[in-house]
């Protein structure tokens, strides 16, 4: 019968043996796609917001309880431009702590973070209330001073007494709601790694049920299916490298790669974008901190576990007339100072449970302040050195500083 039939009639219907393999191919595929888009962009809409959100809270935190160190202080209240700044601090760090809050609560949580949520907003309005204590009283010491009392008067003593043990209060309600934060933190890490292993294994479900289908359409129309089997893999392979190229750069700093939206099909470029725009958040927080370290106007080195450097600030550049990207990975004794290689070395010290020293460098003395630097589980991860300098070095220092011209340590 076959044989009998009209070429006309064999192509059309090899035709549409080839269209009902094109549409099993495609209703498949885009199915397919479809769910591995779903969860890409529940990692963009949902996930790394939610991840941003729980770390401004952290951060915001972090800058009240730095901003109740300075509060407790009577010489340095005693300077209402000081305390006009740190009350806007403290405000500031509140007002980030509620965007992001407002940010975070209407996004869908997994059931360990419902459960460890509203524990941590219970422990928060804890910690709030002892911070609001210690506020208060801080406000009775500073109408103390504005009232023309001087410092002098035992009265302050008390009330620093009373400032410090409020503070003290605070920093243990401070830890008691930090263990859930980072409760919080590390659920939706786990959650968002987990959504994106089941997007890659969504991908490469999709990729198999292709190739299976691609598979049939050859028996029908070889060229064609190949052709179209090719299509369909490169699209999904586009989006699956671009993504795994973002993932292995952040896994070794390399913040500025952005996924390149011209090698992925147009219908998933959002997700790229999204990706991409997530990354910057992210950058421009790295790079708000790094210009944080660098406004510091002491020279700051860290380091990791080998004494290889992590991290300088500007101050140590001008200094040592280096650069930060040709001294990262180098060993800390590059500095050149003459406790380097040596018992006196600010890192030998720590580790015999000292954390200061000494040395004479270019004309001026500096005292070195050594501290371990931790990750979120309490291990020694490096360290860190700060560097203080006579008031009279440090100001002629400053004085050759063009980037701190107009500066002074009084």
């Amino acid at each position: 019968m076959i044989s009998k039939m009209k070429l006309g009639m064999k192509l059309m219907l090899s035709m549409f043996a080839m269209m009902l393999v094109i549409i099993m191919i495609s209703r498949a595929g885009y199915k397919g796609i479809g769910d591995a888009a779903k969860y890409y962009n529940v990692i963009v809409d949902v996930k790394m917001p939610g991840i941003e959100a729980l770390m401004t809270i952290k951060e915001g935190r972090s800058s009240v309880i730095i901003g109740e160190r300075a509060i407790i202080y009577n010489k340095f209240m005693a300077d209402s431009k000081i305390r006009e700044a740190q009350a806007k601090w403290i405000e500031g760090a509140f007002d980030r702590i509620d965007k992001a809050w407002k940010k975070y609560e209407p996004l869908p949580q997994t059931e360990l973070g419902k459960r460890i949520w509203p524990k941590f907003v219970d422990e928060y309005k804890i910690w709030k209330e002892k911070h609001l204590q210690l506020i208060k009283i801080a406000d009775e010491r500073n109408k103390l001073y504005d009232a023309g009392v001087a410092l002098a008067d035992p009265k302050f003593s008390e009330f620093e007494d009373r400032l410090v043990k409020a503070s003290l209060e605070a920093r243990t309600e401070y830890l008691n709601c930090q263990k859930f934060l980072d409760e919080l933190i590390e659920e939706n890490n786990k959650d968002a790694l987990e959504a994106g292993k089941i997007a890659r294994n969504t991908g490469e479900d999709v990729l198999s049920s292709m190739i299976s289908y691609i598979m049939l359409g050859l028996i029908i129309m070889i060229i064609i299916s190949v052709l179209l089997s090719k299509n369909i893999n490169d699209i999904i392979k586009s989006v699956i490298s671009e993504v795994d190229g973002l993932i292995a750069a952040a896994k070794i700093e390399k913040f500025e790669v952005r996924g390149d939206l011209e090698k992925v099909n147009h219908e998933f470029r959002p997700v790229i974008a999204g990706i991409n725009e997530a990354f910057d958040s992210v950058v421009n927080k790295i790079f708000w901190f790094e210009q944080l370290l660098d406004s510091i106007p002491f020279p700051i080195s860290v380091t990791d576990n080998n004494m290889s450097w992590t991290f300088i600030n500007k101050p140590v550049e001008q200094l040592l007339s280096i650069k930060r990207r040709d001294v990262i990975g180098k060993q800390c004794n590059n500095w050149g100072a003459g406790i380097c290689k040596s018992d006196n070395c600010g890192i030998e010290k720590l580790r015999k449970g000292i954390n200061q020293t000494v040395f004479a460098q270019l004309g001026m003395n500096f005292q070195v302040d050594t501290s371990y630097i931790k990750n979120i589980k309490g291990e020694n991860i490096g360290h860190r050195k700060s560097f203080r300098i006579s008031r009279r070095a440090l100001n002629r220092w400053i004085t050759r500083t063009p980037r701190l011209t107009g500066w002074r340590v009084i």
